[in-house]
Parts: C-alpha cells; sequence; structure tokens
C-alpha cells in the first residue's frame, strides 16, 4: 500500500526540521558557551593555585622588586589585549586573572593581619590555619588538629 503525502504535509514536515535545526543549534551554542565557562574558571583556579604554591614554597616571588602574581597578570593581560595569541587570547587573559587574584588574596592577607596587629588582637582560633596545618592538609588530606596553636611559626614536633 502506498503512502500519500500531500504537499501541505510536507510543508509542515520541512518546518519541523528547520524547526528542530534551529533548536539543535540554540543547545550547541549554550554547549560551547558553557565549556568557555568552565575552562576559563579552570585556568583562572590553576593560575592562583600555581602562584599560591611558589609563593608558599619561595615565600613570595619578586622579579625587579615587583611580585610576580602583579607583574605576570599585567603581562598576560597585555599580551591578551595586543592579540597576540589571536582567538585564544582569551586565555591569556583568564591566566592573567588568575594571577591578579593570587595578588589580591596576597595583598588582602597581609592587610588584614596589618589591621589585626593595630587592634592588638590575635588571630581567632580557626579563623586560619598555622603552617603545620596547612601541611597536614596539603600531605594528608582534610584532618585539622583543633589544639593547634595559633602562632606565626610552625609547631615543633611532639610539643
Amino acid at each position: 500500500m502506498a503512502v500519500k503525502i500531500g504537499a501541505s504535509q510536507l510543508a509542515k514536515m520541512r518546518n519541523q526540521a528547520e524547526s528542530l535545526m534551529k533548536r539543535s543549534q540554540g543547545i550547541r551554542a549554550k554547549a560551547e558557551g558553557a565549556v568557555q565557562s568552565v575552562v576559563r574558571t579552570a585556568e583562572v583556579g590553576a593560575a592562583a593555585f600555581a602562584m599560591g604554591a611558589l609563593n608558599g614554597r619561595y615565600g613570595g616571588v619578586e622579579v625587579a622588586g615587583v611580585p610576580a602574581d602583579l607583574g605576570g597578570a599585567l603581562a598576560l593581560h597585555a599580551l591578551g589585549f595586543l592579540g597576540v595569541a589571536g582567538r585564544s587570547s582569551t586565555h591569556l587573559h583568564a591566566l592573567g586573572d588568575g594571577l591578579l587574584a593570587s595578588y589580591a588574596v596576597t595583598l588582602g592577607k597581609g592587610v588584614g593581619v596589618n589591621m589585626r596587629d593595630k587592634a592588638g588582637k590575635t588571630a581567632v582560633k580557626g579563623a586560619r590555619l598555622t603552617d603545620a596545618e596547612l601541611k597536614e592538609l596539603a600531605g594528608q588530606g582534610a584532618r585539622v588538629s583543633g589544639d593547634a596553636e595559633e602562632t606565626e611559626e610552625p609547631q615543633a614536633a611532639g610539643v
């Protein structure tokens, strides 16, 4: 038995196909935007983490008297604005944002410590981690001793 398709049915099927194509293009564009957002977030976080690790390991890195995170952020943004990486310049900006975030955290911590010192107060218990607690977290998972002393110097073993 032959199936008859009229002109109106054919036009309706064509419209449905076009509608599906438009919807799929919209979904694809949304997915691309989501992926770009995730990549940017990962780049910012990775750059901030890397600079934090360097600052923690070497006690602050400076190049010609300028903190490396600030200098690096300015350089990466300048390269991004100049379009050195073409369409990928957004990645330079993301890495620059991560380094700028690292600098802002370091600067903000210093300001907070100065404010605390001027007020003649000590750190609130649990408000910050000692070097020993940071080492423990980094090396052994999320175990933090609640009775660690709040000092600038790490505790000696067995004390």
